[in-house]
């Protein structure tokens, strides 16, 4: 009996020791990835003054108000909160991807180096493209309509999320191509099946972009157009790299 659990107990063990190994490994990167929203947080809150300068460049100074005791501060901790999740985020994607790497192919790690580069800039392209452009003609577009004879008071806190939700959409929109192109590559989607419904995911698109913007025409237009270019663009590159055959 004794030699029986003799010769089990080294296969167990050599079971369990990696499956408790990276139980140790996951817990120490959530740690981090905790730690870092943390110390990001402290960070933005700390230096708050000199962010919300940046967050309130294109927005029009001279119709803005607070209109409540707590707005400011309550304004403060989630701008805060969101900067910390926002820049503690390639903390999260490294963590996750140093830990799955080791059971990758060389190939699919080589395609999600590409991946995550092609992410970084489609994020860098759809932050330019909804702060620098689409930002302050919405908020003019939403300024002309008040009657002439009155006057335009935002409040301080709405508009500031405003833009946050704004510029977050494009953001994550923009990683289109990237979703597109890895299903492609995993033979999940067919080229010819999107050419084949192209009418109905550009209706799809317009529709996505109303959901995910605020109520006015201008950011949704200007989110709609670009997305339907990345799709096309996204075809194009699959085709050039013989995905979804």
């Amino acid at each position: 009996m004794s030699d029986t659990n003799s010769d089990t107990s080294p296969d167990t063990d050599a079971k369990e020791m990696p499956f408790l190994s990276h139980l140790r490994e996951l817990r120490s990167r959530l740690f981090i990835s905790v730690m870092s929203v943390v110390l990001f947080f402290i960070l933005t809150f700390t230096l708050y003054q000199e962010i919300l300068e940046h967050i309130l460049t294109p927005l029009p100074l001279d119709k803005l108000s607070i209109l409540g005791p707590t707005e400011a501060f309550m304004l403060q901790i989630q701008v805060s909160m969101y900067l910390a999740l926002i820049f503690s985020s390639p903390v999260h994607i490294f963590n996750i991807v140093a830990f799955i790497f080791p059971a990758l192919k060389p190939k699919e790690q080589k395609f999600i180096k590409y991946g995550l580069f092609a992410s970084t800039i489609l994020s860098i392209v759809g932050f330019y493209v909804s702060y620098i452009h689409v930002l302050p003609m919405a908020l003019e577009f939403l300024g002309n309509f008040a009657p002439d004879d009155v006057s335009n008071n935002w409040k301080l806190q709405e508009t500031v999320l405003f833009e946050f939700r704004l510029v977050f959409a494009f953001v994550v929109l923009f990683q289109l191509p990237v979703v597109l192109e890895i299903l492609m590559a995993m033979n999940l989607l067919k080229r010819r099946t999107l050419l084949k419904y192209q009418r109905h995911i550009i209706v799809l698109l317009f529709v996505l972009s109303a959901l995910v913007t605020p109520p006015e025409i201008i950011s949704q237009i200007a989110l709609a157009v670009p997305l339907i270019i990345l799709f096309y663009v996204s075809i194009l590159i699959a085709k050039i790299l013989k995905f979804g055959e």
